[in-house]
């Protein structure tokens, strides 16, 4: 399952340029999100195949998690007052791991089920950070 995403490097605010860490601002599908990158070696204006993933936020509860996307939203949903933080929606594309289409992306969650029942479900999780690097 190919878990990379095309995207369009809009800006880098360096952390560290010695460690090579910078928030990367980035477009896809014509919606800005921001992550934490190292190493990057990015190039502003540039389109670059990605990887995203991400450092697990609260520890959402199950009943919670398969109840709060019940608009069916694929998306990441910036927290208030954050630069990386995000409410994950998306959708159940396997399990063992769990894998989740959250629109920009997919995202593993690791083997927190081995119930097929699940593909195809849509469900909520907490990113605490969205993370970028290079394909």
């Amino acid at each position: 399952m190919e878990i990379y995403s095309e995207v369009k490097i809009l800006d880098m605010e360096w952390l560290s340029e010695e460690a090579n860490e910078a928030i990367v601002s980035f477009e896809i599908n014509n919606k800005v999100y921001k992550a934490f990158g190292c190493p990057v070696d990015f190039e502003v204006g540039n389109s670059y195949r990605v990887e995203l993933d991400f450092i697990e936020g609260v520890d959402v509860q199950w009943d919670i998690m398969f109840s709060e996307n019940k608009d069916k939203i694929k998306d990441l949903i910036v927290k208030t007052k954050s630069t990386w933080s995000y409410s994950a929606y998306g959708q159940v594309l396997s399990v063992n791991p769990v894998m989740v289409d959250c629109g920009v992306g997919k995202f593993d969650l690791g083997y927190i089920s081995r119930d097929e029942r699940l593909v195809g479900e849509y469900i909520f999780f907490d990113i605490s950070r969205l993370n970028i690097c290079e394909w």
